[in-house]
């Protein structure tokens, strides 16, 4: 497993919508265009996006869980893309919001770091940012797209790829809400997922984690990594902003940490 950030929140029931920051809700749209496709037909009741890899061994693919934007931006998808060429694996991105993403034309992504702001200017970014959530988005979006929702259609996904595409080994990577999903994937007891990477998670408790059940992770301490990215900010993994030379770094070494991490242990 790979902690792209520690978890820093104090947890939320399953069962709760989510909490979020003024980070949730921030970044840019990453430059490109996809390559990949979407599915016509649904696997585990979910559509998907698929980056087919060019590797050797069919067996084992990469899953993406994304952040609360989904496929209303193509960041997924273009990570997916980049994933499948590095390591020669197929890469799905199910859309466990089932064409309910947080709607990103009507939000607010500006993509300067918060930690560089004056307090006064965060407070006013932090009243806008739930102003524009709770106009835009609502405590309703939440709710319907809670953990207790997205993980159960998650697994599902997962189960079916094994069961129906023979799949045998499964590398999931979770950004945001994403992290969230895959945390809790990881800590169910049937292994559904075999390796994870969670990067800057959702609101999540310090148990969630330690009922990790991945047996690389059980068997294999040596092979956990945690990295912190000093000057980052939530989000940085998934929704950072190219124009500045700083994000795109870290953004491209979170990448590669991933890919190198994907080769060795899935």
């Amino acid at each position: 497993m790979i902690e792209l950030e520690p978890p820093t929140g104090s947890g939320a029931d399953a069962s709760t919508p989510a909490k979020t920051c003024e980070a949730c809700h921030q970044g840019s749209v990453l430059p490109g265009t996809p390559k990949g496709v979407m599915s016509e037909h649904e696997l585990g009741g979910l559509k998907y996006y698929l980056a087919k890899g060019e590797g050797e061994e069919r067996n084992k693919v990469i899953v993406i869980a994304m952040d609360i934007f989904g496929f209303s931006i193509p960041n997924a998808k273009l990570i997916a893309d980049q994933l499948a060429k590095d390591t020669g694996r197929d890469v799905y991105v199910p859309d466990y919001y089932k064409g309910d993403p947080a709607p990103a034309s009507k939000l607010s992504l500006s993509s300067f770091p918060q930690a560089q702001l004056t307090l006064l200017t965060r407070a006013k970014n932090l009243v806008a940012t739930v102003y524009t959530f709770v106009r835009h988005v609502g405590v309703v979006w939440a709710y319907r797209n809670r953990a207790g929702v997205l993980v159960p259609r998650a697994k599902e996904f997962c189960e079916a790829l094994k069961k129906e595409k023979g799949i045998e080994r499964i590398g999931a990577v979770g950004y945001c809400m994403g992290g969230t999903v895959v945390c809790l994937l990881g800590g169910m007891p049937d292994h559904v997922i075999d390796v994870c990477i969670i990067a800057h998670p959702g609101p999540l408790k310090v148990d969630d984690f330690r009922r990790l059940a991945l047996p690389t992770v059980e068997g294999m301490k040596e092979k956990t990594e945690v990295r912190r990215y000093e000057g980052t900010v939530h989000g940085f993994a998934s929704r950072a902003d190219w124009t500045d030379p700083d994000n795109k770094v870290t953004f491209e070494q979170a990448l590669q940490q991933t890919v190198n991490f994907f080769k060795e242990n899935l």
